[in-house]
């Protein structure tokens, strides 16, 4: 073997290098550093090599899935709304990653009226899939006539996905 390549969705091929250091044997051991898309989805790679004779063998293929894109947070409920101040409030939500990279969950958090992130539970127990429904308690504030809950969800992959909020409404005292 005297020389590899690799080309990414179909580009132009580009040299790779041989782990040993230099092509000098039947069989050889290479790599390639090469940037992943900026965008989540599929890069097809491919590497093939040639001999000393100028024979270019055929190219081997594999697709790698590039995830740069967070969960997405839905079906978020309020449990009661509207509730009194101080009452204890359920939140439960769902949060997957099935379409936008396909990776298992690593948390989930909520937030009251734009304050500080809050870890929330995983329903089964545990984050160990791309898709869970989450749950969290809090005390419902005082001192207003509605809130804004929002929940996000991280991957494992470290990829947080877009909070999406609902309105929790106060009883006003009469």
């Amino acid at each position: 073997v005297v020389s590899a390549e690799y080309s990414t969705n179909g580009t132009d091929w580009s040299a790779m290098t041989a782990q040993d250091g230099s092509f000098n044997s039947p069989t050889e051991a290479v790599s390639a550093t090469f940037f992943s898309p900026a965008s989540s989805g599929e890069l097809n790679v491919c590497v093939r090599g040639t001999d000393a004779a100028g024979n270019t063998g055929s190219q081997a293929c594999t697709t790698l899935t590039v995830d740069g894109d967070g969960p997405l947070s839905s079906s978020l409920s309020l449990d009661p709304n509207p509730a009194d101040p101080g009452a204890q409030v359920s939140l439960t939500a769902s949060v997957d990653d099935t379409s936008t990279g396909n990776t298992n969950l690593a948390s989930a958090e909520y937030r009251l009226a734009g304050g500080a992130w809050a870890p929330m539970l995983a329903g089964d127990g545990g984050f160990d899939s791309p898709l869970e429904q989450v749950t969290a308690q809090f005390t419902a504030p005082t001192g207003s006539a509605s809130v804004e809950v929002c929940v996000q969800a991280t991957d494992v992959l470290g990829n947080t996905g877009a909070a999406v909020c609902v309105t929790l409404d106060i009883n006003t005292p009469t």
